[in-house]
């Protein structure tokens, strides 16, 4: 009788540990995704402090007349 619960009580054991394995490998890759989601905000946060000096320097170069955008000319 004893060796059966042992026989069960490893067979469960390894189960659990092979669950545990699991989830700690899909932890892993959900947290580097992460870290390549705030990689991905921070280069578009970039990209739009950039697109917003362009306009702004456009914009003032526009108000003094050496700027001429395409869209207003048509």
């Amino acid at each position: 009788m004893l060796d059966s619960q042992e026989i069960v009580f490893e067979a469960t054991k390894r189960q659990l540990n092979n669950n545990i394995s699991l989830l700690q490998q899909s932890i892993n890759g959900l947290r580097e995704r992460a870290q390549g989601y705030e990689q991905q905000l921070s280069a578009t946060q970039l990209q739009l402090e950039i697109l917003k000096e362009d306009s702004e320097a456009k914009r003032i170069l526009l108000d003094k007349g050496l700027f001429v955008e395409p869209n207003l000319t048509r």
